[in-house]
């Protein structure tokens, strides 16, 4: 993705976030029996994935969202207050207790209360485990402003992430 292709801006777009489980693997299930590490890395031993559960349980967005006819642009949509839900497994730091290497690709790490995030603008920000999932939703996409109705996000205010 080019600079341009972030619409909804840069100071407002994550790119890297903390994530304590990610490195090395002898060669475990996770890995396929790959022997892995930074050198080598497979992708579920080095990244970050934001929430699956944005288009629901079964992963359809249209029943999710429902029509454009029912879709609030006042409220953006339900669903993406899932993608940061507390006792989730894509709430920011819930991996924090675990142990196994590469097996968890969401966001986490040592501190309590959330995790420190890159942002596209090279800016880098302590988020909170409790901010609003429509929030998180937003700045992990780079253009959710341009997505097609019924899924086009709201823009994003950045006192909404930086506790301003």
């Amino acid at each position: 993705m080019t600079l341009a292709g972030i619409v909804d801006g840069s100071s407002a777009t994550l790119l890297l976030a903390e994530n304590t489980l990610v490195g090395y693997s002898t060669g475990s299930i996770w890995s396929g029996g790959i022997q892995t590490n930074w050198a080598t890395p497979l992708p579920n031993f080095a990244m970050f994935t934001g929430s699956d559960n944005i288009c629901g349980a079964n992963g359809n967005c249209s029943t999710a969202f429902g029509t454009a006819a029912n879709y609030s642009t006042v409220d953006d949509a339900a669903p993406w207050r899932q993608a940061n839900q507390i006792g989730s497994f894509e709430n920011i730091s819930y991996g924090q207790n675990l142990t196994l290497k590469g097996t968890f690709p969401y966001a986490t790490s040592g501190h309590p209360g959330g995790c420190n995030f890159a942002f596209c603008d090279g800016a880098v920000r302590f988020l909170t485990n409790t901010m609003d999932g429509a929030v998180y939703s937003k700045i992990i996409t780079p253009a959710g402003s341009k997505l097609p109705v019924p899924y086009k996000q709201l823009p994003v205010s950045q006192d909404a992430f930086t506790g301003g």
